[in-house]
């Protein structure tokens, strides 16, 4: 299988371009892109558009209600590439590498059901005067 962190292809974030976080996160992304290695297009423009038909996926009709990652001939959607762009060029790009990325998940509410094993959850014990208006 080829390593899709090795390609010469730019990963490209398809995102929603009438959401005010949406655009902050893209302006951060950009200013935050060391290697310059990420591409940006909007869900709704034309470029958005020819970027999924290329990869076999329909544009969203109406309002996008996730980020797309297009990297390495693959799409990811929601979690996964919300994943992939924020720890894009952080991991080490070989198998470690790869394996860490696979098993990284945020779960939507339902989703998961139950906790994980590493989770010993405990009460937040407040030690020192916070005002209330932190809460």
């Amino acid at each position: 299988m080829a390593d899709p962190l090795a390609t010469i292809e730019p990963p490209v974030v398809l995102f929603d371009g009438v959401c005010n976080l949406c655009n902050g996160t893209v302006q951060f992304l950009i200013d935050h892109d060391r290697g310059q290695r990420l591409r940006f297009a909007a869900l709704q423009s034309e470029a958005g558009a020819r970027v999924l038909q290329a990869h076999g996926r329909t544009p969203p009709t109406g309002d996008p209600d996730s980020v797309v990652l297009v990297e390495g001939g693959r799409v990811y959607e929601r979690s996964d590439a919300a994943l992939r762009i924020a720890i894009h060029g952080m991991l080490p790009k070989n198998r470690l590498g790869r394996m860490m990325q696979r098993h990284l998940r945020i779960y939507k509410a339902g989703e998961y059901d139950g906790q994980h094993s590493a989770q010993q959850p405990e009460p937040l014990v407040i030690t020192t005067r916070v005002p209330k208006a932190k809460f």
